[in-house]
């Protein structure tokens, strides 16, 4: 599996042939001439919630590619109702998604959703994707809380996981370091973090905190790779 970080909270995922873009907030990005969204191929669209930092280029790319809109029934339901976006899954939580070699099913998150222009967006969730190879969680914006110790039971591989750690909106990094234990993750990528001054951390107290509980964080810059 292939993860590049396209920034905040948005991930470009490849697994096996299959090509997924999670919660893309580029456009107008202090960051955007790192990512270029047209290159990256897709065919599911993954959205955590409806906040604008996590839904802004959502339209833009269903309506340059073929890819299918995957959020809750109610994200789902405003795209097509407002966009005429045809090719759209709308699921809840503990709902599954079958793709070639493998699933992504819908987990639980503590957040508010909310259209920028007011529309109700369902409830937040997070995305737990699993292939031949691998397991990966992501958390999307979420408070820390008592299902995640129930992710390990999904699997029997390694999870590999993707937390929120700039607080104030998220879980900041110590949360975050309860909820990496809890989910057994010994890899952990950092997210929601240094986008704007309200959720700024110090990435080296950040580093060592992960590092003495003997789990690897990484923080990365827009447009990096992580391979699993």
């Amino acid at each position: 599996m292939i993860i590049k970080y396209l920034g905040h909270s948005g991930f470009w995922i490849k697994s096996g042939k299959t090509h997924f873009i999670v919660d893309p907030f580029v456009s107008g990005m202090p960051y955007e001439s790192k990512i270029n969204l047209d290159l990256l191929p897709c065919e599911y669209l993954l959205l955590t919630h409806a906040h604008q930092d996590h839904v802004q280029d959502a339209h833009d790319i269903l309506q340059k590619t073929s890819s299918t809109l995957v959020a809750n029934y109610e994200i789902a339901t405003y795209f097509q109702n407002k966009y005429n976006v045809t090719k759209a899954v709308g699921m809840n939580i503990g709902g599954k998604l079958f793709f070639e070699g493998g699933y992504v099913k819908m987990v639980s998150a503590i957040h508010s959703s909310s259209f920028a222009d007011g529309a109700y967006g369902g409830i937040a969730s997070g995305y737990f994707f699993e292939n031949v190879d691998v397991a990966l969680y992501i958390a999307g914006d979420t408070a820390l809380h008592g299902d995640m110790k129930l992710l390990p039971e999904f699997t029997s591989k390694p999870i590999v996981s993707i937390l929120p750690i700039g607080g104030l909106f998220t879980m900041d990094m110590d949360d975050a370091l309860k909820a990496a234990l809890m989910i057994k993750s010994s890899k952990v990528i950092g997210c929601h973090f240094d986008t704007f001054p309200p959720i700024s951390i110090n990435h080296q107290k950040a580093l060592s905190l992960f590092k003495t509980a003997g789990i690897d964080l990484f923080l990365m810059s827009p447009g990096e790779i992580f391979e699993i």
